[in-house]
């Protein structure tokens, strides 16, 4: 009797074996069919990418009250009930850039102990932010010494070499790439279809062409997208750069892709001083936070017998539904639709973009890939002498 039960326990495990095995070789991705379409810049090729810096909000402080004062300015002081200053905050002062395009904002806090400094360093210094670098400790103290030149801030040994040494609070950081396409037109096709995947996993706002991917609001980190042509043409800011037309022709066929990163996940990446920073930080950082950004294959046109050929048979009715433009929500308990869109996600589907018009979608994955980055100014600018030294 026990050698009968041991032979049923043998049976028994082999038939669960087995038929886990063809569980799992059911959702087992089909390269065929297609692959993880996402932005994965972590591992590309072995180029380098050309981030360019763009908007920084930095400060530096001090023991002594006073220290930094701005001239010709109103500040504004915060008091308690009973009438104690707990803080005098001097207001913004613009200090306008090369070309008079990209401005600084300029203010004071902390009874002077503290001057802060708002905007794009790079392009504040040679008037256009386009094409930048990658180097942070450059950016900011390239700034502040133009700052303080400009309103008569005078500073001593030690806090020069203080700033030198990277003593320099961070407090938003935006690195950008540029990817080229084809033309201007491209360009608003390809944010269109950035803007209809993105939309159906929430998190998304959108203005105009721009699209921006800002989970918990942006209050941590974004990732935007948007037609860099567009945007300047419609900033009255480049009416006085004398290589205008030539900035906006070259600028034309450019997505630009921004990481906008916030003062809290700068302290969380333990990267909000600028001691912190080093010539690859830019680069690695950029390449994290896009790899959390995944486009998969969103489906278009008919049903074929291939497509159906090459699915596991108890996905082709969710498949064929779907193509149909049918709700599945409304035909699939909750709990089932969502196995069914994981198993498709592992095929590199998105079932929760709805099926477009055949030939209509394009394929992210290669109009955003490492290898279309720009990693060079344009040879004109570097002439020019309107890109930082290190381009």
């Amino acid at each position: 009797m026990s050698t009968l039960k041991t032979k049923l326990n043998k049976v028994t495990r082999t038939v669960r074996s087995g038929q886990s095995d063809r569980d799992t070789q059911t959702t087992r991705p089909n390269k065929t069919i297609g692959q993880n379409m996402s932005i994965k810049p972590v591992r590309p090729n072995k180029r380098n990418l050309l981030i360019n810096i763009d908007t920084v909000n930095f400060s530096v402080n001090d023991d002594n009250e006073n220290t930094f004062t701005l001239p010709n300015t109103t500040k504004a002081m915060v008091v308690n009930k009973d009438g104690e200053i707990l803080n005098v905050i001097g207001n913004r002062v613009p200090l306008s850039g090369e070309y008079g395009t990209h401005a600084l904002q300029v203010r004071t806090k902390n009874f002077g102990k503290k001057l802060s400094v708002c905007g794009s360093p790079y392009a504040f210094m040679h008037g256009q932010n386009v094409y930048t670098s990658p180097d942070m400790q450059t950016a900011a103290i390239g700034a502040l010494r133009r700052v303080c030149k400009a309103l008569g801030i005078k500073t001593t040994e030690e806090q020069r070499q203080r700033w030198i040494n990277g003593d320099i609070t961070l407090e938003r950081v935006d690195l950008a790439v540029n990817i080229k396409v084809e033309s201007e037109a491209k360009a608003v096709d390809i944010l269109r279809q950035i803007r209809r995947q993105l939309g159906e996993h929430g998190s998304t706002y959108t203005n105009g062409t721009t699209v921006c991917w800002s989970p918990r609001s942006g209050k941590e980190y974004s990732i935007c997208f948007y037609a860099k042509g567009s945007q300047m043409r419609k900033q009255m800011r480049f009416i006085g750069q004398p290589f205008r037309e030539k900035l906006l022709k070259d600028s034309e066929c450019i997505i630009r892709v921004e990481l906008r990163l916030r003062a809290s996940e700068l302290r969380k990446l333990k990267l909000d001083q600028v001691s912190a920073w080093n010539n690859q930080t830019a680069e690695i950082i950029f390449r994290k936070y896009m790899s959390k950004l995944k486009f998969l294959n969103v489906t278009s046109g008919p049903v074929t017998k291939e497509e159906l050929s090459r699915l596991p048979s108890r996905l082709r009715p969710v498949w064929v539904l779907h193509k149909s433009g049918q709700d599945l929500s409304i035909i699939y308990l909750p709990r089932t639709l969502r196995r069914h869109k994981s198993d498709f996600r592992k095929l590199g589907f998105d079932l929760n973009c709805p099926n477009q018009a055949e030939g209509t979608v394009i394929p992210l994955t290669k109009v955003l890939a490492p290898s279309k980055v720009i990693n060079s100014a344009p040879e004109w600018m570097i002439e020019e002498e309107m890109v930082p030294s290190k381009q």
